[in-house]
């Protein structure tokens, strides 16, 4: 009868040490490439601005600009948040037209992007001529809600809808889309030349700054990636320290930029120091996995605890002979409630699977 119960207590036991480790692997699924993975799951995340120096801001950077200007909505105010919920997610091959007048949106202007779209025999034909001539890339396209910044609180709908983002599968092709736009845009400028247009090449580093204001997501592993890509894009004021991606620019004094990424791929902050190393900007994020991780968490851990004292005082109740089933009907609950709040919260947050 001992022998028996002490066979149950074990079972019972290593069902529940399973169901931990079955929520922990899923919350880590990745969506599969031939090299690196892309870490998202279905969450909505937060950036919070916890620091911004006016005056040191000014000294460093600009009299003009502020932190609005790099980031939409009310940046330029301590406590301020943005939203961010990630919809869906899809591996495919996507044509260099798709990748110019997403990833290089920042460098057309409005006049030129109204050209193309709305004259039906220019769009058809440099549509054409972009994919025929530069082919495609593996990517991973995203799609996103996108609340701006402010110090309100967020409104249902959100202030971009339905907002994609690529994120290239090999790092190696940062460099690649970069020189294929650069070329597209001096075949562009002969066409744009008969209506008194033109725009201008862009510069690796301008490139990694417009991808890191826009909140580039990287693949896994993170560091790895991060290091291919300011390797293929040959650019000497960026290193990578860990999973930050550190850039030096130049405006009125020399500044750092610091974007720390966390275990989904995103920015998990954003920070802004001047020569002297003091942050006189700051981004924070926070995702909607903390707080059901930390209630799992601490559920699992006090189920844990007292399924632990549970096992001791039945081997004390069988000591004085007590009945079995008794001891034994309280863990099983305990066990079956584990499970249950386990496998509760790995659907929650089923991870993306993409589209192909």
């Amino acid at each position: 009868m001992l022998k028996n119960t002490h066979t149950h207590s074990k079972a019972l036991l290593t069902t529940l040490i399973l169901a931990v480790i079955l929520f922990n692997a899923c919350s880590n699924v990745f969506a599969a490439s031939s090299t690196y993975q892309l870490p998202l799951t279905k969450i909505t995340k937060f950036n919070e601005v916890v620091t911004y120096d006016k005056d040191a801001w000014k000294e460093t950077i600009s009299t003009k600009d502020e932190p609005d200007d790099w980031f939409e909505g009310d940046a330029d105010k301590i406590r301020a948040k943005n939203k961010i919920t990630f919809t869906s997610i899809f591996s495919k091959k996507k044509g260099a037209s798709s990748l110019f007048f997403t990833m290089f949106k920042s460098f057309i202007p409005d006049n030129v992007s109204l050209l193309l779209f709305s004259d039906p025999e220019i769009k058809d034909l440099i549509s054409e001529e972009i994919d025929e001539q530069y082919g495609k890339y593996e990517v991973w396209m995203v799609y996103r809600e996108v609340w701006d910044y402010t110090i309100k609180n967020f409104e249902d709908d959100a202030d971009h809808s339905n907002r994609r983002q690529f994120i290239l599968k090999n790092p190696e092709d940062y460099h690649d889309i970069l020189k294929d736009y650069n070329n597209w845009v001096v075949e562009l400028n002969e066409t744009l030349n008969e209506f008194n247009m033109t725009i201008f090449k862009v510069s690796k580093k301008d490139f990694l700054w417009d991808l890191i204001i826009n909140d580039l997501i990287i693949a896994s592993p993170f560091e790895s990636y991060l290091h291919r890509v300011i390797e293929e894009l040959n650019i000497n004021n960026a290193k990578i320290r860990d999973n930050t991606l550190i850039l030096e620019r130049n405006e009125r004094e020399l500044f750092t930029i610091e974007a720390k990424y966390g275990d989904q791929g995103f920015q998990s902050s954003f920070i802004v120091r001047n020569k002297n190393g003091k942050i006189i900007y700051e981004i924070k994020n926070s995702d909607s996995r903390l707080l059901v991780y930390t209630i799992s968490s601490v559920t699992i851990a006090v189920i844990v605890s007292i399924t632990i004292i549970a096992i001791i005082r039945r081997k004390r109740i069988h000591s004085v002979k007590m009945s079995k089933e008794v001891a034994y009907k309280p863990l099983k609950y305990l066990i079956i409630l584990a499970v249950i709040v386990t496998l509760a919260t790995i659907i929650i947050f089923i991870p993306f699977k993409p589209s192909k």
